[in-house]
Formats: C-alpha cells, structure tokens, sequence
C-alpha cells in the first residue's frame, strides 16, 4: 500500500513538473511572439532597440531555460540576427559563435559559422579572423550551398573596392562580347 501510495505521489509530481515546464514555455514563446510582431510590424521605420534588446533577452533565456527544445536553436540564431541589425557587431559575433559550439551537429550550425565569417569581414573588419573562419566553414562543409560563397569571399578577401569592380567589369564585358 505505501508502494502505491509513494509511485502514486511520484507520478503526480513528475506529471505537476511537466505541466509547469509547459506553461512556462507557452508563456515565454507568447511573450516572444507578441514583441517579435511589434517590432517586424514596423519594418521601414527605425528598429526599436530597446525593444529589440528585449526580444534578445527573451530570446537567449529561453534557449538557456529549454537548451533541449526544438526552439532553443532557432531563438539563438534570431537573438544573433536581431544582435548584428541593431549595429552590434561583436556582440552578434559571439552569439553566433555560441550557437555553433553549443549546437554543431544542428542545421544551423554551417549558417552560424558563415555568419560569424560575413561578420569578420563585413563588420568588424577583421579579414585574418574571416579568413580563419571561412577557411574552417570549407573544411566542415565543402558541399554546403554557401561554399561558393565562402570561396568566393576567401579569393576576394584581399582585394580593394576598386579591384573588385574592376573585376566585376571585366566579367561582364567578357560575357557580353563572346567573340
């Protein structure tokens, strides 16, 4: 009878936790949902960025909360996003770092490690740090879709605004004239 009684309160417990988690999840993916529609409703005008900052916060809790969750991945790319188009660079940078530590065997982890690379170059500047990293992308990822990209951008990386223009000239003269 105490056996009963022990597996009977056990259960009622495990099933009270669960119950718990839920609720909070559905509460803390509301909140998300509400401040992501206020803030992408109002995509001409200037980003709110306390607002956006917020959405960040809620973005990384709920990741950190729910590491297992299928939306913890997701929330942590949109925190980097979000993170980068309010102009902070390094700090987006580090987020998409995390995210591909923390999750590498995920679809996302490629797309976290070119972005980390885009960032480097386009954002920070940093064309050894790119170079590093996309170097890295094409030896995890040689098939991905962005590896063309990345090599591109690797063969390019050196080049000057003016080089590259010049480039872009010559190839599209050279595929206007096909003599």
């Amino acid at each position: 009878m105490k056996n009963k009684l022990r597996i009977g309160l056990f259960s009622f417990f495990v099933c009270f936790v669960l119950v718990a988690c839920q609720s909070e999840k559905n509460k803390k993916i509301a909140e998300i949902k509400a401040i992501e529609k206020s803030l992408f409703t109002n995509s001409g005008s200037t980003p709110d960025i306390a607002l956006a900052e917020k959405l960040t916060g809620l973005y990384t809790e709920y990741a950190t909360r729910f590491p297992d969750d299928s939306l913890a991945i997701e929330y942590l790319f949109k925190a980097a996003e979000v993170t980068n188009g309010i102009g902070k660079p390094e700090q987006a940078f580090e987020m998409f770092g995390s995210l591909f530590a923390m999750y590498p065997a995920s679809q996302k982890a490629p797309l976290a490690l070119f972005m980390q690379g885009f960032i480097a170059e386009t954002r920070l500047f940093d064309k050894e740090k790119a170079k590093t990293i996309y170097t890295d992308f094409l030896l995890k990822y040689p098939d991905h879709n962005l590896s063309k990209d990345v090599r591109f951008s690797l063969d390019n990386l050196d080049k000057t605004d003016e080089e590259l223009i010049r480039q872009f000239e010559e190839m599209n003269a050279d595929e206007e004239d096909p003599s």
